[in-house]
């Protein structure tokens, strides 16, 4: 399960595309507008979830920089730090959707581990 987490933690990632057209990295409120308005679009959200949702990532983005500037010297719980972030913001994000969305936020994050090939390991 916490595997799943991580993994499903780096599939929403790279979903959102955290590197910029230039290949700089995003800010955090950069990915937080593009996470929330690209969920808004697949899930159906109102502006009120919308502006949940962008707290949500935003919280979590700020909370995953400041986990690797750590683990750059201290890598020991880095991965568990994230998981929890990760579940975090899952649980928040279930507390959001309704659950017809949240079903289908579901089946946006497995089909992205599919096509990432991750799924099956």
């Amino acid at each position: 399960m916490r595997r799943y987490l991580f993994v499903a933690l780096m599939t929403i990632s790279s979903l959102i595309g955290l590197k910029a057209q230039h290949g700089g990295m995003q800010s955090p409120e950069e990915v937080a507008k593009q996470q929330s308005a690209g969920l808004k679009l697949e899930l159906s959200l109102s502006e009120e979830q919308e502006k949940k949702v962008y707290d949500v990532v935003l919280k979590s983005m700020k909370s995953l920089q400041l986990i690797k500037i750590e683990a750059q010297n201290n890598p020991q719980g880095a991965q568990d730090k994230a998981i929890k972030v990760q579940e975090g913001a899952i649980t928040k994000f279930k507390q959001i959707f309704t659950e017809e969305q949240f079903k289908k936020y579901e089946e946006i994050v497995k089909a992205q581990l599919a096509a990432r090939g991750t799924a099956r390991r």
